[in-house]
């Protein structure tokens, strides 16, 4: 799968709410944030068109848990609905709920959407994603950022096979997600401890991406190096380093990749 519900347990808090928001616009609803503080145990209200009269509306309280979720989320699912007069509320987890959880649900009638249910979800919506990802540009940011958090947190394969996938699909990234994309894959291959491939990777990006800004040259640039430094490769830095564009960066950058310079020159002479 392109994206699963253990992908959305390393997303942070805020990533997490805006990519259910998101997926639930794929199943036909509109939707609203309620305050980042002060939210009355809601996050995102959704809207659904029932009839050319009417509307559903439903709350949803996010919680991105990597453990069970017990049933205080439930109690402030109930009350979030009462005070935004939603018709349902849900409460949805990329992890499980707690029996009690459960049990409370059940009575108050707060419908509960774990990991296995949004798997569902993810799953039937698959070909879309896989297709036109690209329409939904918050999704694109939301997984190409959570790919670091999942290589941090030692699932560097899982963010690799995330990366690759959309790298499949660069032809419809713009600048911004492209860059962060080859970023991504770059350091996640090179905590892999695959150096040349890292390198690989920089360089394709510094190549196949139209209209960098100097900033991002210079990340692309700069990683490339330190890479190139890890792994030993002198000559083919030194190569590198020729095909660069000075002119664009900024002093500061300018004397860090000089920096970078002496220290691929300097692991020489040790």
């Amino acid at each position: 799968m392109l994206v699963c519900s253990s992908i959305c347990k390393h997303m942070d808090g805020q990533y997490f709410e805006d990519f259910i928001a998101e997926l639930f616009t794929l199943i036909g609803y509109s939707y609203l944030k309620t305050p980042a503080s002060g939210d009355q145990g809601l996050d995102l209200i959704l809207y659904k068109k029932t009839n050319e009269a009417g509307q559903e509306k439903i709350g949803v309280q996010c919680k991105r848990f990597k453990s069970s979720v017990s049933n205080k989320a439930v109690q402030e699912a109930f009350a979030g609905r009462h005070y935004y007069d939603c018709d349902r509320a849900i409460v949805v987890t990329p992890s499980v709920f707690t029996k009690s959880a459960k049990n409370l649900a059940e009575k108050l009638n707060i419908e509960l959407m774990d990991g296995h249910n949004l798997n569902k979800i993810l799953q039937s919506k698959q070909e879309y994603l896989l297709n036109n990802f690209y329409r939904h540009k918050k999704i694109t940011e939301i997984l190409i950022n959570t790919s670091l958090d999942l290589a941090r947190n030692s699932d560097i394969d899982k963010a690799i096979h995330l990366l690759e996938h959309f790298k499949e699909y660069s032809m419809y990234l713009d600048t911004k997600h492209l860059t962060l994309l080859y970023n991504n894959l770059g350091l996640s291959y090179s905590w892999k401890d695959n150096k040349i491939e890292a390198i690989n990777i920089y360089q394709e990006g510094i190549r196949e991406i139209e209209n960098l800004s100097a900033e991002d040259y210079f990340l692309l640039v700069n990683n490339c190096l330190v890479a190139f430094r890890e792994s030993k490769l002198t000559k083919e830095a030194l190569n590198f380093l020729k095909s660069i564009n000075y002119s664009i960066l900024s002093p500061s950058n300018l004397s860090l990749i000089l920096k970078r310079k002496q220290e691929i020159l300097g692991s020489v002479m040790k």
